[in-house]
């Protein structure tokens, strides 16, 4: 079963209180209609992201917390997309 990621207008509310001028979603994300009019309101960017950059991105914050040099962490980026393209994934 795929998981998906709703935002809903209280969601997008809760980011203009906090200062967020942009939010990435991934194609997973669902925006509820509300959502969508409350991007317009609040004045918030949204900027689409692939799969594989977010899968690329969260190995990397991994990294940064964990110490670890970028250039391993770039490798071990590449392997697990080319892991997940051999799977059928993206």
């Amino acid at each position: 079963m795929v998981s998906r990621k709703i935002i809903t207008a209280q969601d997008i509310q809760e980011l203009y209180f906090q200062g967020v001028k942009e939010i990435y979603i991934d194609p997973d994300t669902m925006l509820l209609p509300g959502a969508k009019d409350a991007l317009k309101v609040a004045g918030i960017k949204l900027k689409e992201r692939d799969s594989r950059e977010s899968i690329r991105e969260m190995i990397r914050e991994i990294c940064n917390e964990k110490k670890l040099d970028p250039a391993l962490c770039d490798k071990i980026a590449e392997l697990v997309l080319e892991k997940i393209s051999m799977l059928g994934g993206d």
